[in-house]
């Protein structure tokens, strides 16, 4: 009867595109995901950002959604440009998170795994993207889909 129980209340996730109806929820984690990296999050330029990239390339935001409680517990941006050393498309996949409570149910490999489907298709001849050292489970799941370390960021304070 437990196993019943357990099996029914497993979340069940859909990966899909996001759009503006979801700007709060997806607000929600990256206030997650800058609280975890001791970050100040500026709601009104990402705010914009967002805004813009729902518009104008709606596909580039993918979200994880639990269909019990149609909460959105994960999601990644998926985008695209030239890489100014070679020329080439370079795909980069950013803001990348799962809701920590829903941590270890494969949510995030799906969505490396959708982001990576939506930049073949726009061509990209490479994919990039930054993992903080303090998380290491997260770059493992990129490592599981076949990322290497090629060189490491470093950033001084400004503002």
């Amino acid at each position: 009867m437990w196993l019943k129980k357990m099996q029914r209340d497993k979340p069940r996730i859909k990966i899909k595109t996001s759009s503006e109806n979801d700007l709060d929820d997806l607000k929600r984690l990256m206030k997650i995901l800058c609280n975890s990296f001791n970050r100040t999050f500026y709601e009104k330029p990402w705010l914009m950002d967002m805004k813009y990239r729902i518009e104008n390339n709606p596909k580039s935001v993918i979200i994880a959604v639990d269909t019990h409680n149609d909460k959105i517990v994960g999601m990644v941006i998926a985008d695209s440009g030239r890489d100014w050393y070679s020329g080439a498309i370079l795909g980069q996949i950013i803001n990348f998170i799962v809701h920590p409570d829903y941590r270890g149910l494969k949510i995030g490999t799906q969505l490396v795994d959708k982001s990576l489907e939506y930049l073949k298709s726009k061509n990209c001849h490479y994919v990039r993207t930054n993992c903080r050292s303090q998380l290491p489970h997260v770059e493992h799941i990129f490592e599981k889909v076949g990322f290497k370390e090629i060189y490491s960021v470093l950033e001084k304070e400004l503002l």
